[in-house]
């Protein structure tokens, strides 16, 4: 008879389904956090590129300090410094009578981050790129027209633990105005 009772006494038995659960929810909480700090980021550097675009495409000279001084102080969240994990790179692309080039240049950020996907050219002092360079777009332009193409590039090391996504993750986006 002692037996029967000790099948049927249910005390205790919270304990264990707790202990069977709670490495699930724990790991479900943790990879929450972390594709919401992931999506956190992005956003900034979606926010970041549109605020870059628009000001680039206003007339804003970013050969100038205090102007891409304003980009780090937009870019919320996201390191724009030489040696940090964001770069922007502001290109103004016009329909020449060669096809498409990039004419005018600026990189805000450290290179190192990520290379831009549209073109390889490098702006002097003033952005200018002598001579206009090829670019890679997926768009055309009407004659004789102009766009302004900003790429935002992010290394979120240091957000996510090693090794989950590789070494080679990187948020990339691009704003055309």
């Amino acid at each position: 008879m002692r037996g029967l009772r000790l099948i049927a006494d249910r005390r205790g038995s919270a304990l264990i389904e707790f202990a069977a659960t709670a490495p699930v929810l724990l790991m479900l909480a943790v990879g929450g956090a972390f594709t919401g700090a992931g999506f956190d980021r992005y956003f900034a550097l979606q926010q970041l590129a549109r605020a870059a675009a628009n000001m680039h495409s206003s007339g804003v000279d970013f050969s100038l300090p205090e102007q891409r001084a304003l980009l780090s102080e937009i870019s919320s969240g996201l390191d724009l410094g030489a040696e940090g994990d964001t770069v922007v790179y502001l290109s103004t692309v016009a329909d020449t009578p060669d096809g498409m080039r990039i004419v005018r240049r600026f990189q805000v950020g450290a290179e190192t981050v990520g290379s831009s996907s549209v073109s390889s050219a490098k702006g002097q002092y003033d952005g200018a790129v002598v001579p206009p360079a090829e670019v890679d777009l997926d768009f055309q332009l009407p004659a004789g027209q102009r766009s302004y193409v900003v790429e935002a590039v992010h290394d979120p090391t240091g957000l996510f633990p090693p090794g989950v996504f590789g070494d080679d993750l990187r948020f990339r986006v691009r704003a055309v105005y």
